[in-house]
Parts: structure tokens; C-alpha cells; sequence
């Protein structure tokens, strides 16, 4: 790595560490004096569950969407397309699979279309969204430093990125302004509402809050299928957890996922 190239790594590390400190400051002193009521708070998200009946069709339909998903990979993939044309193809999948898995849930939803707390009245939390994540950010740099030791010491898994990330990197075109977009827009959206908006509440409403979020956490961890961030990326779900009871609206989390996403893809550019 060029030197000039490490030292605004460097840079950037330590502003985000320390200015997130300062901000997690602010954070604190903000939900000292606004505490939450836990007793309030939780049965109003446990609420929202959809029914197990709804629950699974929802389930049904996503299961079946990445097995498609999965066979035109298959199809494409085995010798009929040039390997160049591959990203291009996992681009597309991914924004169908976005789209059809909307229309499922607008049918299912049509009844309770402020379930995830998305009413353009409560956009002012993707604000509150993008102030948490610098509260946040220093734990989990602390977090992920030190588990990163730990499994590259322990079993000397090497802290690799993870397959998108090589998407999102490196000379800029069109291609790869769509994976930013994807990452930084549509992963955001979609993955909030699928965890936080529909598991969570479902696990809230048969278990506690403990349970919810450790499990939520789990499950959100595991689908990103990279072991060296299994831990940053339970840690963050616990954080959008919190930050979804506290709020009572996914613009919260959708906003620290974007900020999460968008500062981690430029990090990674400014590495090179």
C-alpha cells in the first residue's frame, strides 16, 4: 500500500473513532435524559408481528426467490457467459429479487402499511439514523479489531473482504456505481425491513427482548456468509435492534445501515 495512501486510512480511522466518541457522549446524554420504557416500548414493536400464517408466506416467497436466484446463477454461470458478464448478472438477480419480494409484501401488508414505521412524517429519525452510527461506530471498531486478532491468532483465518466488497472497489464505472447504489440503497431498505421489520418482532412477540435481539443478530450475521465480520455485523444488528424499540421506525435503522455501508465502500476506495 502506498504510504500516502496508508496515512489517510490512518486518518479517517481516527476521526470516525474519536469523533465518534464525542458523539456517543452527545448520545448518552440524550437517552439519560429521555430513557426508555422498555415495558411501553417493547409490546408496541412485539405488535407489529405479522401472523405465523403471513410470516411464512413471506418466508415461502424469499426462500423460493433466492432459489431462482440460485438455478439462473447456475444456468448462467456453467460456460454460457463470458466470466466478465457474471457481475452483471448477480447486479440484476439481486434488484429482482428486491422488486418481487416488494410486490409480496405490499400484498401482505396492504392492511397495515404503516407497520414498519415508515410514514414520511417519521423521516426525521433517518436524521437521529445517521447521528447513532457515529455513536456506534467506536464499538464496533473496537470490536472487530480485537476479533480479528483473535480468529487470525487462533485459527489463522485471514481478514479478507467479503465478495461484494470487490465490487465496490477499485477503477469507477457504471458497473460499479450500481453496486455502491445497491450497497449503500437498496441492501439498506431491504435488509431492514426483512430483519429488524419482520423477524424481530416476531421473536419479540414469543420470547423477550434479550432473546430477540441475540437471535436477530445471529441470523443477520450468518446470511452475509463471511466470518471475519460475524461479529461487527451481529454487534451492528444489536445497535439497529435498539435502535428500531427506541424509535418505533425503521429510518432510524435503515439510516445507520446506509451510513454504515456508505463509509465502509469509502474506506475501502481510499485503500485502494
Amino acid at each position: 500500500m502506498d504510504e500516502s495512501v496508508n496515512h489517510a486510512a490512518t486518518l479517517i480511522t481516527l476521526i470516525l473513532f474519536f469523533g465518534g466518541l464525542g458523539a456517543m457522549v452527545i448520545v448518552r446524554r440524550t437517552l439519560r435524559a429521555h430513557p426508555v420504557e422498555t415495558q411501553r416500548l417493547v409490546p408496541l414493536i412485539a405488535r407489529r408481528a405479522y401472523s405465523p400464517k403471513q410470516f411464512a408466506g413471506l418466508a415461502a416467497a424469499l426462500l423460493a426467490l433466492y432459489f431462482l436466484a440460485g438455478c439462473t446463477g447456475v444456468l448462467f454461470f456453467d460456460g454460457y457467459i463470458p466470466e466478465e458478464q457474471k457481475p452483471l448478472i448477480q447486479l440484476a438477480a439481486q434488484w429482482i429479487i428486491y422488486a418481487l419480494f416488494a410486490a409480496v409484501l405490499l400484498v401482505v401488508n396492504r392492511r397495515g402499511r404503516n407497520r414498519f414505521g415508515l410514514a414520511l412524517k417519521n423521516f426525521k429519525w433517518w436524521w437521529a439514523g445517521v447521528g447513532f452510527y457515529f455513536a456506534i461506530i467506536p464499538v464496533i471498531m473496537a470490536a472487530s479489531f480485537v476479533y480479528h486478532e483473535l480468529i487470525s491468532l487462533l485459527f489463522g483465518i485471514d481478514v479478507g473482504l467479503q465478495e461484494v466488497a470487490r465490487h465496490v472497489r477499485g477503477d469507477w464505472n457504471w458497473l460499479q456505481v450500481g453496486f455502491v447504489f445497491t450497497a449503500v440503497v437498496g441492501a439498506p431498505v431491504y435488509e431492514e425491513i426483512v430483519f429488524r421489520g419482520i423477524l424481530f418482532p416476531l421473536i419479540l412477540k414469543h420470547s423477550n427482548i434479550r432473546t430477540a435481539m441475540i437471535f436477530t443478530a445471529v441470523l443477520f450475521a450468518a446470511v452475509h456468509l463471511h466470518i471475519p465480520s460475524l461479529l461487527p455485523i451481529a454487534l451492528l444488528s444489536v445497535f439497529l435492534c435498539y435502535a428500531y424499540l427506541r424509535t418505533q421506525s425503521l429510518w432510524a435503522c435503515i439510516g445507520i445501515h446506509m451510513m454504515f455501508n456508505g463509509i465502509s465502500i469509502f474506506v475501502l476506495n481510499i485503500m485502494g
